[in-house]
């Protein structure tokens, strides 16, 4: 029972005015973490013109430089509001985080302000922080709904993080956590979970128990930075992502990103994995899947910047030609497509472009747009390997309000997209898609709203509405009839190949909405108040709907949202 408990005594733990330092924890930043969220919004005032925001995470060395910069502009230009300095001076390691000078002088933690312990020299630096998740609340759904089976749901999540530079260019982290977490919906698939990866049950075999651990080692320079590890991505201007989002468990990859003026390049190599196992001599393993990204970013002005994207997803399938990864796409400054057909490549090619523009101060427009496959003459026709799909967004920073940030966002995703011949090449990761989590044959509408003012406050308010055309499933859960809503499922055979309109299959209607209230009460230590509340409407299931009003203890990590 104490695993499932909050540390409570962490509760009582007050904070006092910070002490003035400097620090910064070496490594990678978290996904979508404050430091990312603050960077995008200053950009979004044109105050980062030259930045280059669209690759999360960010290394903590590409942050710092973006900090300083705004800093020095805001110097000489007096750029920022005072909230806005206040809260670059927090992210920038000048000033201590809540509670540090407290955590001093109590407990002789927090030396530098910011890590729980840290150890530096000349020419190196370490630290060590804890990192835990866990939340507690019940859960109203409805009577005769078959898809919510539990009245309590809880997480409890507890790790540690371990990073640290050796020199100016060498870095690296590691970040370890044990799990056990009981949804309000239980789902899984051959022993895997949504955005969890390898799932194993214990005691009444309710509850997700699950181990991650995450390692990256980097090397920086002036104008490039290569890491090698395990860990996640997200590519793109928005919240969402059609060419690749962190909505996926972490993967193995190695990357590398050079910048040159205005110009960014990204390449990276990952290794997916199937959740069906094949059989080897030493016993069973999971199949493996490789994918190569691109990524070109230019500014053309201080308010335009144009994205270039592709991609290719290689599997073992020897019945669709294929023997897995080919040495040929380790070419980091070479076109897919022409290489792919000299090859006879059985590979699922993406090609996308994208941009934003920022019109005034305060608002960005972006969008992105990919391509899985398509047929000129086929334009109009509704055939079904047209493959194609959208997404815009705007963003716009305090519309009136204060520290307010706000981003809607438009998706349309036509049914196919991602997949391929076979499971093998498509765009997934142990089930879960690796691009948009609203998945193919959908149509999604995402609004953010995010209220930081100065101090150790936070509030938001996230919400979203998709309609699903879902393939026909059996009474065992098979497809029956594949209308192009799952990308885990081969395109071949398929429903019908002419006409293929969108939403074609199951409609289903999905609500998300989701709020929150935080209290950051020791440096990254964060209580808050959180209310989920989802509608599933299914053409032939009927509706289910509940309410999860719960507390959230979050230390060393964000608040997190199942679906972003």
């Amino acid at each position: 029972m104490t695993r499932r408990l909050f540390p409570v005594l962490l509760l009582l733990l007050g904070f006092c005015n910070a002490l003035p330092v400097l620090a910064q924890t070496d490594g990678l930043l978290q996904l979508d973490d404050e430091t990312h969220q603050f960077l995008q919004s200053q950009q979004a005032k044109g105050h980062l013109p030259d930045a280059f925001l669209s690759h999360q995470p960010l290394s903590v060395y590409e942050a710092q430089r973006y900090l300083d910069s705004l800093a020095v502009r805001d110097s000489a230009e007096q750029l920022l509001t005072p909230a806005n300095r206040e809260q670059l001076a927090l992210l920038r390691g000048t000033v201590a985080r809540p509670g540090a000078g407290w955590a001093q002088r109590t407990f002789s933690l927090y030396d530098n302000g910011r890590d729980l312990i840290s150890l530096s020299g000349e020419d190196y630096a370490l630290q060590l922080n804890p990192r835990y998740y866990g939340f507690l609340g019940p859960s109203v759904h409805s009577e005769a709904s078959g898809r919510f089976a539990n009245d309590v749901a809880w997480r409890n999540t507890r790790g540690l993080r371990f990073s640290g530079r050796v020199g100016n260019s060498l870095f690296f982290e590691s970040r370890v956590s044990e799990n056990q977490w009981r949804p309000i919906w239980p789902a899984f698939e051959n022993k895997t979970a949504p955005r969890v990866g390898h799932i194993s049950f214990y005691d009444d075999g309710d509850p997700y128990n699950f181990f991650e651990a995450t390692g990256v080692v980097g090397l920086r320079s002036r104008h490039f930075e290569v890491r090698m590890g395990r860990a996640r991505n997200h590519w793109g201007p928005g919240q969402g992502s059609l060419f690749l989002s962190d909505y996926s468990t972490v993967y193995d990859q190695a990357q590398v990103r050079a910048t040159l003026g205005p110009l960014q390049y990204n390449y990276l190599l990952t290794r997916f994995l199937d959740t069906e196992s094949q059989t080897i001599a030493s016993g069973p393993r999971r199949s493996s899947r490789y994918g190569v990204f691109h990524h070109l970013t230019l500014h053309v002005t201080d308010a335009l910047t144009l994205d270039l994207y592709e991609a290719v997803i290689m599997g073992r399938d020897t019945t669709a030609g294929s023997t897995g990864f080919d040495p040929g796409y380790l070419n980091p400054v070479i076109v897919f497509r022409p290489m792919e057909r000299d090859l006879g490549s059985a590979g699922n090619t993406l090609l996308g472009l994208g941009g934003s523009w920022r019109p005034l101060s305060g608002a960005k427009v972006y969008g992105q747009f990919v391509i899985d496959e398509l047929r000129v003459p086929e334009i109009g026709n509704q055939w079904w390997a047209n493959k194609w799909g959208w997404m815009l967004g705007l963003h716009v920073v305090e519309p009136g309000v204060p520290h307010l940030s706000a981003r809607v966002e438009a998706t349309r995703l036509r049914p196919y997209l991602y997949s391929h011949r076979t499971s093998a090449s498509a765009f997934t990761h142990m089930s879960d898609i690796v691009t948009h989590p609203a998945g193919p044959n959908s149509v999604d509408l995402s609004l953010f709203l995010d209220y930081a003012p100065p101090g150790p406050w936070r509030a938001l308010l996230h919400g979203s509405w998709t309609v699903h055309g879902r393939n026909e499933l059996g009474p065992d859960g098979t497809v029956t009839a594949n209308y192009g809503g799952d990308a885990t499922v081969p395109s071949r055979p398929r429903a019908r190949s002419r006409p293929v309109p969108m939403l074609q299959g199951i409609r289903q209607r999905f609500g998300v909405l989701e709020a929150a209230l935080g209290y950051e009460v020791l440096p990254h230590l964060q209580v808050t108040a959180a209310l989920r509340a989802e509608r599933l409407a299914d053409a032939e299931r009927g509706t289910d709907t509940y309410l999860s009003p719960r507390l959230v203890l979050n230390w060393g990590l964000p608040f997190q949202h199942l679906r972003y």
